[in-house]
């Protein structure tokens, strides 16, 4: 009985530290390089339309980083820019922010 639960628990381990699904983003998303200056202000570089703009954080907005982790903004102040993906609200101010891995980086349209 003793093997057995050793092999299900050694099979559930493996098992959760399998990668995960791929993400998929919504729609309306734009591919920046993504900067958080203070814990409200983000500044996004994504080449003509939003060259070093700066963007404010909405109410209740969210950052994931590349194992899809939420994270806090003084989590992410003072990080060096990173590319992202940043969905906007209806204000313009900046809603979510999925941080990407080196393999969806890859995948992006040239």
């Amino acid at each position: 009985m003793k093997k057995v639960s050793t092999f299900a628990l050694l099979v559930i381990a493996l098992v959760w530290a399998m990668p995960g699904w791929a993400r998929v983003f919504p729609g309306k998303t734009v591919t920046a390089q993504f900067q958080l200056k203070t814990d409200q202000l983000a500044v996004l570089d994504e080449g003509i339309i939003l060259s070093g703009t700066q963007k404010k954080m909405s109410v209740g907005s969210t950052i994931r980083d590349e194992n899809n982790r939420v994270l806090l903004p003084y989590m992410v102040v003072g990080r060096p820019a990173q590319k992202a993906k940043i969905s906007f609200d209806n204000y313009g101010d900046i809603q979510r922010v999925w941080f990407l891995t080196p393999e969806e980086i890859a995948a992006l349209p040239k």
